[in-house]
Order: C-alpha cells, then structure tokens, then sequence
C-alpha cells in the first residue's frame, strides 16, 4: 500500500500558500474529489514536485484500467511525463525535478490518459509558485488538486492535512513507508498506572500507521521508568518503588491493547479500510532487555558509541545544566537507555521508525545515531563502513508537537489535575467534559487532532458552530468523538446520561441500571444499604455519602433550599428517605447547590 500521505498528514500545520481548488468531475470514473501536491524548492533553483496517488476514487475499476500519466511543466519550459511502467500502471508517487530559471512562477499539471494521451476528459490544474520559491530550502508545501490529476488521500496526507508532525529526521521517510509495509514505535514511561491526553496525540499518530497495515510497537519502560526522562522536566522525579512500577507497567501495557481495539473499530465506522484488521501491534517493556545487561555490558557496548559533546548540546540536557537543580549523571544518561531502546527494536523487531513528542527529538536522533554507528554483525558493519545501501539500512524520527491550548496552557490538564485515559481515575463524565469546556480558539483544531473525522465534516461542524457558538455544537462532537475512540461506543451513551443528571434534569425517565452504569467507576457513586438510609436522617446521609463535610452544613442547605433528591428541592429537615426516592429500587441522586452531586447506590 503506497503511503506518503500518512507521514505527511503528520507534518506541523502549514499554511497552504497557494490553493489550485481545481473541482473536475470527470464523466466516466464519477470522481469530484480533491487532493495533496507537495511541492519544495530549494536555494539553488531547484523544484521538487512530490506526487501523492488517490485511492478511494468512487469507480476503482474504471480507474485501475485507466490510469492516467502525469504531465508536470513550468510556464513554457519542457514537459516531464511520469515513468512508463511497460504496459502496467504508471508511477504517481515519484519526484519531478526542475531546474528555475528567472520569471518562472508557475507550475502546470495535467493528467494524461495512459493509452490515447488525450487530457480533454481528465483535467489540469495551475498553482502559483511565488511564495514557495521566495521561501527557498523550505519544508514542502501542500496544495489541494483535483485527485483525479493522480493524488492519492491515505494517511500520511491525511495527519499533515491534521497538523501532527512537528519534524522528521528525514524526508526519506516518506519513500521507505511507501515502499511497503514497516514498523512504527512509540516508548512511554510507566511514570502513573494509566496514559493521559498528553499522551492521546501520540497515540493517534501510531494509529494512522496501524490501519494501514503497519506494524505498530508500544514500549512501556520498565527500565527507564526507574531513571526518569529529563526531558521538559525542571527537577528530577522521585524514584518509585519496584511494586508502583511493576503495577504501572500492567496498566499501561493493557491500554495499550485496549486503544488500538478501539481505535480499529473506530476507524471503521469513520470509514476508513483497515487493511488486514490493521498492522499487528505488539508491546513490548524495556526491562527485558535491560535487565540483561549489566552496567559494563552497558559502557563497554553502548557507551563507546556516545560523544560527551553530543550528549551535553541537546535541549533536555543543556535546559537542566543551566537550571539552579543541574542534572544527576542518572538522568543525564537516559538517552543512552532510550537510543538502546531504538537500536534494539530495529534489529529484533525490524522497527525503522521512532514517533514521539517533539521533546523526544533529541533521545530518537540520539537513537539513529547508535544505529548507524554500532554494528548487529559483521556484514553490517561493512556495509555501514563502506557507506553503501544507505536507505536500506536507515532508521527514521518523526515527532509530534506538544499541545498547548490557544491561552499557551499545557493540554491535557483539569484545573491542573491529568485528565487520564483510565476511566476509573477519570470518570467519562469528567472526560466527555473537559471536552466540552474547549475554548472556540481551539476546537476547531482538536477536532483534526483527536478525530477520525474528514475535513469536510470538520468544516460542517463549524459552520453548524459558528451560527450559534452559545450551543457548543463543535465542542460536543468532540467530546462525543474523543469518548468514543478513546472509552469505545457504549461510553458516549454513558457521558450523556450522566450529563443529563448532573446538570439537574429530570429524572422521571431514567432508569436506574442504567444510571449505575453510566457511574460505574465515578468517586460520585458510594454504596448504602437500603436498610443504613431507612434509618438515617438526611443530614447523617449527607455526611456518610461525603455529599456534605458535617451534619451543620447539612441542614444549614436544607433550610436553605439547596438540597435535592432526585434533583428535586427538599425542605423537610425531618424528611426519610423512603422506597419511592430510589430509582427502580437501585439508586438515588443527592445534590447540594448547583453542581455538587452524589449518587447512592443500594448494596446487597
């Protein structure tokens, strides 16, 4: 499966320079679509055109017989006609190079029928290239073409389109994933029990991969999470015991499984082909190899390679060096640890490419360094010496950038609290709502970030927003979304009810498993036998169900009015809760005020 666009729908958000919104609909394929172009230029007047190949055209036969050839010239310059394959399809995902000359500013495309050389039924398009030839040496830029004139709309388009890469270490990267399947991995430290949302976007990169078939690697680390990452760390993190790691990893190893289920069944019900139920995905921690080596294994194999020089220059280390704490020789070594980490799933696992925050950028390029210098067997070692077949053996960093919100706030915090992926130490309420309080200036933008969700579909969503901002429309598709992907489709429904109760609705039609369920691992839910409440005064059950601090404040808020069974006000201090107070004998709703809530649930 031809792949540059998922690594490029990875690349950081850029603006498109020029837009060639060429709609051409053409009569026998039915196709109305548009795609990507990726165009750079260079300061010595070089242009290089990427081309990226459509394929989710609505008439694939029709296509397959026909695939057109592409004709790509500047102005008047001569023409270059993608290669001839001999009879079988022609190669869209190839590179046209041209040389500028003075006044050259714009680039013409045209598909070709293959077999007539007749264009009329296809199309062309024309873009403006002042401003990627001002910028020189300049990333490549995307620009939207009919995707009948050859582009393709998998996935690495699709996260640049997203804005989910910060950096590549190498623009070769897109040509090694196009040439079929590889292997992606992403190393988290087991720092909590669960992942967070700083962690989701990370996540969602490696799940691109994942349902296009490639093999997807999550690494827990057992053996690092007992160093620490320095990295965009101010102090040195307190070291954990041997059982609070070992319970961490367990957690996290399971997410892991569980996210890239979830994320399948969710790319499919967006649409999306999950090639072959999606890549396989393995996690694997650390500890199992490290804990092989001793620490002259480690110096005498690993540390030969590392240049003090090197080690000292990079951000994580120098940040620290310059801080009042300095930096323990521990932490200073961690990207050695994760660099072994690379070098050994690139030759155990076949791993070539390492995802990670764009923090991580120093400890992946530090990763491929190794690789490149410290030989597996005495044939590799040659062919590294003599430089030769250099694609063939390189490892690949992409990083994702680290979110903020629109006010510069770290993502991923509740009033500074994480908002974690483990629904038992962040309830879905919690999670569907943090959603739900996103600011205008950013939702627009997570919604590319944290959903499987066109561009197209974006766009409805804040149209339908921007008409009336007040509903929240754009924040509850998130939400909505976000839960789905992230908990599965049964949660959404959860998020919802529990909405709807704690925001003082009426109750008369809820039914009381129902409201269990959707509480199920909520701190607001506590248990009382029917018998306990029966004999307790509201003011004792306010206290026992942690609703209120002490009996005082308890009936200090029913003289008040401010306290509510079943979200309707009551009055009587003397008042007993009685069997027509419990929801289909399962559960009542107590609430103090507006928004403080606790839920009895009638134990055995």
């Amino acid at each position: 499966m031809k792949f540059t666009t998922l690594v490029a729908a990875l690349l950081a958000p850029i603006a498109v320079l020029a837009s060639a919104a060429v709609e051409i609909t053409h009569p026998e394929a039915n196709v109305n679509a548009e795609g990507l172009i990726n165009i750079f230029a260079t300061k010595k007047g070089q242009l290089y055109v990427k081309l990226n190949r459509a394929n989710n055209l609505r008439n694939k036969d029709w296509f397959s017989r026909s695939d057109p050839y592409i004709e790509m010239w500047l102005d008047k310059s001569y023409k270059q006609r993608s290669k001839d394959t001999k009879g079988q399809s022609p190669v869209f995902d190839e590179t046209f190079c041209f040389y500028l000359r003075p006044g050259q500013n714009k680039l013409n495309v045209r598909a070709v029928d293959k077999d007539t050389f007749r264009d009329d039924k296809i199309g062309e398009a024309t873009i403006s290239l002042d401003n990627v030839i001002n910028t020189g040496n300049s990333p490549a830029q995307d620009y939207n073409l009919p995707k009948w004139l050859g582009l393709r709309s998998d996935g690495s388009v699709e996260l640049q389109q997203r804005g989910l890469v910060a950096a590549m270490t190498s623009p070769d990267l897109m040509d090694h994933v196009d040439a079929g399947p590889t292997a992606i991995y992403c190393g988290v430290d087991p720092t909590a029990s669960s992942l967070h949302l700083g962690n989701l976007v990370t996540l969602l990169g490696l799940l691109h991969f994942h349902i296009k078939g490639h093999t997807t690697i999550g690494l827990v680390g057992g053996a690092t999470g007992s160093i620490g990452d320095p990295s965009g760390k101010s102090t040195e993190r307190q070291p954990m015991s041997a059982a609070t790691l070992a319970h961490n990893v367990a957690g996290i190893d399971a997410q892991f499984h569980q996210f890239f289920k979830r994320g399948r069944n969710y790319a499919q019900k967006r649409g999306y082909e999950v090639e072959g139920h999606g890549g396989k995905v393995k996690v694997v921690n650390n500890k199992t190899w490290f804990g092989k080596l001793s620490a002259l294994d480690f110096l005498g194999d690993v540390g030969r390679y590392a240049r003090v020089g090197t080690m000292i220059a990079r951000d994580s280390v120098k940040s620290r060096l310059e801080s009042p704490q300095g930096i323990s020789f521990t932490e200073f070594s961690y990207q050695l640890l994760q660099a072994y980490d690379f070098w050994h799933l690139y030759h155990k696992d076949g791993c070539r490419i390492q995802l990670g925050g764009s923090d991580q950028w120093g400890n992946i390029t530090a990763g491929i360094d190794l690789i490149h210098k410290k030989k597996m067997t005495n044939e590799e070692q040659v062919i590294i010496n003599s430089g030769a077949d250099e694609k063939a053996m390189a490892a690949y960093g992409l990083t994702i950038p680290l979110l903020t919100t629109s006010t510069g706030e770290k993502f991923g915090k509740s009033a500074g609290n994480a908002v974690w992926l483990d629904e038992k130490m962040t309830s879905l309420f919690d999670f569907y709502q943090f959603f739900v309080k996103t600011a205008d200036a950013d939702v627009g933008r997570y919604l590319h970030y944290f959903t499987l969700l066109t561009s197209e579909q974006i766009q409805d969503v804040m149209t339908q927003h921007n008409v009336e901002p007040e509903k929240r429309v754009a924040q509850h598709a998130l939400a909505k979304e976000t839960t789905e992907l992230v908990h599965g489709v049964d949660a959404v429904s959860k998020a919802l009810l529990a909405t709807h109760v704690l925001f003082g609705a009426s109750l008369d039609n809820v039914k009381g498993k129902e409201l269990i369920d959707a509480f199920e691992h909520d701190s607001r839910m506590v248990s009382l036998t029917r018998d306990q409440v029966a004999e307790m005064s509201l003011d004792r059950i306010a206290v026992e169900s942690g609703l209120c601090s002490s009996k005082s404040e308890a009936k200090k808020l029913v003289k008040s009015g401010g306290f509510y069974i079943n979200n309707v006000k009551v009055s009587d201090a003397a008042y007993r809760i009685g069997h027509k107070d419990w929801i289909d004998g399962a559960v009542c709703v107590l609430r103090s005020g507006k928004s403080n809530y606790k839920l009895v649930r009638a134990a055995p």
